[in-house]
């Protein structure tokens, strides 16, 4: 007769944050979109540990990764308590619930990585702060673009372009690839503030018709401010 197989379909949250916290700590973390053929995604890879773990009974974790755990769940039920997006009302829903599936392991995962990057934040005294007032124009004279991400929005596939300045501030546009293969390279120019937001503990700027012009290593204030002058944004 065969031997049946213990199918676990949900594993605690507590447990399953603990070894998040451990894999992060000791190979860093991989997310979903970063995966590729030889990895697998940080939430992946912590599920599935702890469904063998539950078998076994013994688990990974050590004090500091559960420690790390309990402190980022905490963060997370103060920091999303507002439930003012879709995020951080489903945020608010996975740390409140006893276990986790495959499912929601990606939303639960992300909660170690955002209180990781406000502690660091603390640290470095680098934390997002709001730029410009919202329905004006605003100078934006050094912006380091981050990320592009193809994302859902309620008009179809857009592009996030993703820019951080000098200081940590996140600033965010949607819109086509205008800087497709610049990813790490310096901009400057205007935009018009469309709102303040906040996305996963950290404040963004908004912003829509960008006049930006890549800034060069070498030029300096003056050529900014030329462009600016003349910039019909």
């Amino acid at each position: 007769m065969a031997k049946k197989v213990k199918i676990i379909e949900v594993v605690s949250t507590y447990e399953f944050l603990a070894e998040v916290a451990r894999l992060v700590r000791t190979e860093g973390y991989i997310s979903r979109s970063q995966t590729e053929a030889t990895a697998t995604a940080t939430a992946d890879k912590a599920f599935y540990a702890v469904q063998k773990e539950i078998i076994a009974g013994k688990f990974a974790a050590e004090d500091e990764d559960r420690r790390f755990a309990e402190e980022a769940k905490l963060f997370g039920l103060r920091e999303f308590a507002g439930g003012n997006n879709d995020y951080e009302m489903r945020m608010l829903y996975v740390l409140t619930q006893p276990s986790v599936d495959l499912r929601s392991a990606g939303f639960a995962a992300s909660a170690i990585i955002v209180y990781k990057r406000k502690l660091a934040d603390q640290v470095s005294g680098k934390e997002s702060q709001w730029l410009g007032t919202v329905g004006e124009k605003s100078i934006f004279p050094y912006l380091a673009l981050k990320a592009i991400r193809e994302v859902t929005t309620a008009f179809g596939l857009s592009q996030l372009h993703v820019y951080e300045d000098e200081r940590g501030n996140v600033v965010k546009w949607f819109g086509p690839y205008v800087h497709a293969d610049t990813v790490g390279q310096l901009f400057c120019g205007k935009a018009t503030v469309k709102k303040h937001s906040e996305f996963k503990g950290k404040k963004d700027t908004i912003v829509n018709r960008p006049h930006f012009t890549e800034l060069k290593v070498d030029e300096g204030w003056s050529e900014f401010m030329q462009y600016v002058e003349t910039s019909d944004a």
